[in-house]
């Protein structure tokens, strides 16, 4: 019987021996620091050998080589391989890949997921309210969810409206107590990737921990996820991946 073959990721030496190549030994990833032209890697850390263009990269050190910025699809302070929190998003982002849903993931043991279809924008601020109001109870920093929600909003319907209106918006959220999920998804007719959402991407990350922009083709539908978290360490970090 064949066996099933390993994830491979490329990376430099240094890195293996850390907590970062620890964290890819136990998700079973084989690590390689030399190039295989007959080996698919699923991901290049950093931006090591930088003449491969051909493979997404995951960026963990403050700065890389620009040459390699398009290549990227993930950024993740390097303290969350170090977390116990940090690490437990990232078995099931890894683990999971588009099918990760980011609300389920926090509401499975403690809270239910609520879900609200927007049809109108002059429904959005009793919406809003609605999440602010469940975080507010939970002890979260509400005023940076309100404005995150806020951005977020805007730009779903702004994109909704090149659409020609193919309402409604799905907004689903949840907590554990510790870390406060959001997910916001609609239907596109068209989707450009990466360019499309990285001012997005700038205007909401100061006001969370972890986003994650997901475009499903077969759907023709984007889901753009966060999470924000109590957590010491993790309330300070920055995560985000286009997927």
């Amino acid at each position: 019987m064949a066996t099933k073959s390993k994830k491979c990721i490329l990376m430099a030496a240094e890195l293996i021996s850390s907590a970062v190549g620890a964290f890819y030994k136990d998700l079973d990833f084989e690590m390689h620091t030399e190039y295989n032209p007959d080996v698919f890697y699923e991901i290049i850390i950093n931006d090591y050998l930088p003449e491969l263009t051909q493979f997404p990269r995951i960026q963990i050190a403050p700065e890389i080589n620009e040459e390699c910025l398009p290549q990227v699809r993930g950024v993740i302070d390097e303290v969350v391989y170090s977390n116990i929190t940090g690490k437990k998003l990232l078995q099931s982002y890894f683990n999971d890949g588009q099918e990760l849903d980011i609300v389920d993931r926090y509401s499975r043991e403690f809270k239910n997921v609520y879900t609200y279809k927007i049809h109108e924008y002059l429904n959005i601020g009793y919406f809003i309210d609605s999440v602010v109001i469940d975080a507010y109870k939970a002890q979260f920093d509400i005023d940076k969810l309100r404005a995150y929600l806020n951005i977020l909003m805007k730009f779903a319907f702004r994109r909704l409206e090149q659409n020609q209106n193919h309402f409604p918006i799905d907004l689903s959220y949840s907590h554990d107590g510790q870390a406060f999920a959001v997910q916001v998804s609609f239907s596109v007719e068209s989707f450009k990737g990466k360019n499309e959402v990285e001012e997005l991407r700038q205007q909401c990350l100061p006001f969370c921990n972890f986003f994650d922009v997901t475009y499903f083709g077969k759907k023709n539908r984007v889901s753009i996820s966060s999470v924000s978290y109590k957590d010491a360490v993790m309330s300070t970090v920055q995560i985000y991946f286009y997927s």
